[in-house]
């Protein structure tokens, strides 16, 4: 890019968009952690958050959650393993890197609707491109992350560094943190069966909620919380069919996210089990016998 200016601005109109209700059993991927809305996510929230989309990968105790815990494969920090893979197949085509429209560091289009940016910023020394929201991401998040992008939409005559070729101090942190968990002392076997136990119920939950008597209910649910949002149902009935039909797609893409999460986290488990040699095989047997939830856990 050239030196005189690192972004690249769309002139994009972008509509209203009319606020619509929230089902009460729609899943978001962001936790209330980062309560204001106005900001990006902080360091401290990205610790124990996946840097693109957000979601949980670590418990309130510090432990790996089953969004299983990845390396963002281009910035070395927190990620979860659906966005990793995203991303990974994205940096395996270095002609991606030459689109204008796309984050390096999200793999985000600018040009999407869902997307409340229209700059990519373009460094001067490597060919990435980063969104605005990745970039205060890097720089601390919050309002101190967002003042340091305004700025840096100010001074569009001076050259720049992405934070993949100079890491700032709070990505530095981010990565930092991930070197302390692959320095924690390993996990015993009970530690890995409790975890792929919890996961097993986890997933058995989750793809039961996909039975067609469920999803029938939570359309109900949604339709219903959607009528009384709209005083009471005075709207036109297509407008609140197409809404209810939005918000349970939305539903089913994050749901559907999340058993993914859990399908891959039971792999790496295994294969952490596998290394105490105990098989697949024998994990499962175990949980037949104990799936009452009643009994104590069996020495294997």
């Amino acid at each position: 890019s050239s030196s005189s200016k690192h972004s690249y601005t769309l002139s994009k109109e972008k509509e209203e968009e009319e606020e619509r209700p929230v089902s009460p059993t729609q899943q978001h991927t962001n936790d209330d952690d980062n309560d204001n809305e106005d900001t990006t996510p902080t360091t401290d929230y990205l610790i124990s958050h996946c840097w693109v989309c957000h979601a949980r990968v670590r418990n309130a105790d510090g432990k790996v959650c089953f969004y299983a815990l990845h390396v963002h494969p281009l910035l070395g920090v927190p990620c979860c393993s659906l966005c990793a893979e995203t991303v990974e197949t994205f940096d395996e085509h270095p002609e991606n890197q030459d689109d204008l429209d796309i984050c390096c560091g999200c793999i985000k289009n600018i040009n999407d609707d869902e997307v409340d940016d229209s700059t990519l910023l373009l460094c001067d020394l490597c060919p990435l491109g980063f969104c605005t929201q990745c970039a205060s991401q890097a720089w601390g998040g919050g309002t101190k992350g967002q003042e340091h992008v305004r700025r840096l939409l100010l001074e569009t005559e001076k050259s720049w560094s992405c934070f993949s070729c100079v890491p700032p101090p709070p990505l530095i942190q981010l990565k930092k943190s991930l070197e302390e968990e692959s320095n924690k002392k390993e996990e015993s076997a009970e530690d890995v069966v409790l975890l792929l136990q919890a996961l097993e119920d986890d997933l058995d939950q989750s793809e039961s909620e996909l039975s067609s008597e469920n999803i029938e209910r939570l359309k109900d649910e949604i339709r219903n919380e959607i009528s009384t949002t709209n005083n009471r149902g005075n709207t036109n009935t297509n407008t609140e069919q197409i809404t209810m039909e939005e918000e349970f797609a939305l539903w089913e893409k994050n749901h559907l996210a999340h058993i993914d999460r859990l399908h891959d986290r039971k792999v790496d488990l295994l294969e952490r089990l596998n290394g105490f040699d105990i098989s697949e095989d024998q994990f499962y047997k175990w949980r037949g016998e104990s799936s009452s939830g009643n009994k104590q856990q069996q020495e294997l």
